[in-house]
């Protein structure tokens, strides 16, 4: 199973599970950015996310294509009014 997850930056948080799920499927991450100002002022580093593939800060145009390119993956999706996650949810759906 393939899937994309949507979130406007790396998480910690979910960087475990992330990098398990992606032991056994493709998983992609798309963020709009790796973190905001205040963790890195809180001096977070990227975690280990293992074989998954990330794309930090992908256009229009990427989006629309990764989107098009992968019909049959599984879309996940957190904060659905941030500019890229909004767009790419905006894609998925029509």
């Amino acid at each position: 199973m393939n899937f994309i997850f949507w979130q406007k930056n790396l998480s910690i948080h979910q960087s475990s599970f992330l990098r398990a799920l992606g032991e056994k499927h493709k998983v992609t991450l798309v963020v709009e950015e790796e973190f905001n100002s205040a963790r890195r002022i809180q001096g977070w580093d990227r975690p280990d996310f293992g074989k998954i593939q990330i794309i930090l800060a992908p256009s229009h145009l990427h989006i629309q294509d990764l989107i098009v390119q992968n019909p049959d993956v599984v879309h996940i999706f957190s904060g659905f009014f941030v500019g890229t996650i909004s767009f790419a949810y905006k894609i998925v759906f029509k």
